[in-house]
């Protein structure tokens, strides 16, 4: 046998083994418990049975000389805690009631001035949509701009909207040192 061949027979698949069902004559006595239900059934008792022997060492160690606020305020009825709350009357809920409206009003108006004061500094933002338009003097320039797309391209400066002033003032202007100004690299 050589070395490998040793190592070949823990990957060969095993049977498992099942336990036995329970006997037809036995099946008046109830349900055959297996040992998967028993230890299900076992760790459930202990964790139960573990909760029960920490309370009860809460209790054993409790300080009986401890107070809280809160006490003054519940009753022990057969060992149960009962918290007994300020009872309202109909005109002190009427009053919370209209405290709770007025609150959720001027809330309203407060949001509402909010949105009146973001409204007014809208336009300060670029309303992007997406499209140029060009305004022409002519046929024929509406004609031209069409076939260019976008309307005059230069070969050295990118015809982006940011750009477009620029490009107009170069038209205008016949001066060589703008070109020179234009294109320096910014800092």
């Amino acid at each position: 046998m050589t070395s490998g061949s040793g190592a070949l027979r823990h990957v060969v698949a095993r049977r498992t083994h099942k336990e036995r069902h329970q006997l037809a004559s036995r099946q008046k006595l109830g349900l055959l418990e297996k040992h998967k239900d028993y230890s299900k059934r076992a760790k459930d008792y202990h964790k139960k049975e573990d909760q029960l022997n920490n309370l009860r060492q809460k209790a054993a160690l409790r300080n009986k000389d401890e107070f809280y606020y809160r006490m003054t305020s519940s009753k022990q009825k057969k060992g149960d805690v009962i918290h007994s709350g300020a009872k309202l009357d109909r005109d002190q809920l009427k009053l919370v009631d209209t405290q709770d409206l007025r609150y959720v009003s001027n809330r309203r108006v407060i949001d509402e001035k909010k949105i009146e004061k973001m409204k007014k500094n809208l336009h300060l933002l670029d309303d992007y949509s997406g499209r140029h338009t060009i305004f022409v003097d002519s046929e024929d320039e509406s004609s031209q701009a069409a076939a260019n797309g976008k309307g005059k391209h230069h070969p050295v400066i990118d015809c982006t909207t940011k750009n477009r002033g620029i490009l107009s003032y170069l038209d205008m202007s016949n001066n060589p040192l703008d070109w020179l100004l234009i294109n320096e690299p910014s800092v």
